[in-house]
């Protein structure tokens, strides 16, 4: 019975040795994803789903930093535009420094919220909430 076993193996040996092959080639095809650097943190390896996140991630940043350029150019086109227009006519318009002022009011206020928020962030500690036993 050993002799035929033998046997089997000489006749069959690449047939063995291609379905070993294609068993271990399987199994990293579907148990190795690729990976690779982080974006955020070269040091990490990710996935594809984990790379198009932190690109969405960094694209939503990116529009909102655009915004915030986009308001700090508008309100200094509203300064400059007033200045023009004292320097040009010799006479202040009421309405163009209301304005003015609002816009720096507004924007005083946006990055004081903006400060806020961060202290408060940094301050936030998570403690288990205490219970009164019931007497």
């Amino acid at each position: 019975m050993f002799d035929k076993i033998i046997n089997y193996l000489r006749d069959k040996w690449p047939l063995i040795v291609a379905w070993n092959v294609c068993i271990i080639v399987f199994f990293y095809a579907y148990g190795c994803e690729p990976t690779t650097r982080s974006l955020i943190d070269p040091r990490e390896q990710i996935t594809r789903a984990q790379l198009l996140t932190e690109l969405d991630i960094m694209l939503l940043q990116a529009e909102s930093r655009i915004t915030d350029l986009d308001k700090q150019q508008a309100l200094r086109n509203i300064l400059l535009q007033q200045s023009l227009t004292l320097v040009q006519t010799g006479a202040i318009d009421p309405l163009g420094v209301i304005t003015s002022i609002l816009a720096v009011l507004g924007v005083g206020a946006t990055v004081d919220d903006i400060r806020l928020r961060r202290q408060r962030k940094n301050a936030i500690t998570y403690e288990p909430i205490k219970k009164d036993p019931i007497t």
